[in-house]
């Protein structure tokens, strides 16, 4: 029988490993600042909107105020 790719879900382990290694990556980029927007969409090529995600992330990891 062939597998219908239609109704495939993706793995939550998959999507939280891709999210834990992006976020490793970031840390090891900028590990002693706060990365600017230009920065991240420089260095990772995200988005807009993705790079002030991941800023405000890693304020709150770092404890640092928004």
């Amino acid at each position: 029988m062939k597998t219908d790719y239609r109704n495939h879900q993706p793995s939550a382990n998959r999507s939280a490993h891709r999210t834990a290694q992006m976020a490793f990556r970031i840390a090891a980029a900028f590990p002693h600042a706060t990365p600017s927007v230009a920065q991240l969409r420089d260095h990772f090529g995200m988005s807009r909107a993705t790079a002030y995600r991941w800023i405000a992330a890693m304020k709150a990891a770092r404890g640092v105020a928004a």
